[in-house]
């Protein structure tokens, strides 16, 4: 079995410049928003985001997944609120993220009010960090470093 064996998109996120991040399996791209810089990474290069930065595809169809998860690895150098990735903007779906809030990952999913979020758990800057989000329909959890985030 290959790596991107049932992957529905894979981002290396080490392009040198520009403001999309290709998707290594599929045709869901992402489009940076507010300018964040290409920097040399710990392979290749990597996505340098500050606050008002972030990478979406607003075109992902949300309604083919009941079920689904994400998996990447961050280095935070600050523990600012941000957005990390978002997928989707459907008004039946709503939209599903990765932020930081409060110097805590979150993941959600839905719309206004139906907001499904994980539990929070503090993180330290200057430090690198496997996230893992998974959602079954009705129960978001996170992962950090292997440890279920409760």
């Amino acid at each position: 079995m290959a790596l991107t064996d049932n992957i529905e998109a894979y981002y290396k996120l080490d392009e040198s410049s520009g403001t999309n991040a290709n998707d290594e399996v599929a045709t869901y791209d992402l489009t940076t928003v507010d300018s964040p810089a290409w920097v040399a990474g710990k392979i290749n290069n990597c996505l340098d985001l500050t606050p008002n930065d972030y990478a979406h595809n607003i075109s992902f169809d949300q309604g083919a997944y009941t079920a689904y998860s994400w998996s990447f690895w961050v280095y935070l150098d600050i523990t600012t609120d941000m957005v990390l990735l978002t997928a989707g903007e459907d008004a039946s779906f709503g939209y599903r993220s990765i932020q930081l809030t409060s110097g805590a990952i979150k993941v959600n999913v839905g719309t206004g009010s139906a907001i499904i979020s994980s539990p929070t758990q503090a993180l330290s800057s200057g430090q690198w960090y496997h996230i893992v989000g998974t959602y079954d329909g009705s129960q978001i959890i996170a992962y950090i470093d292997g440890v279920k985030d409760s």
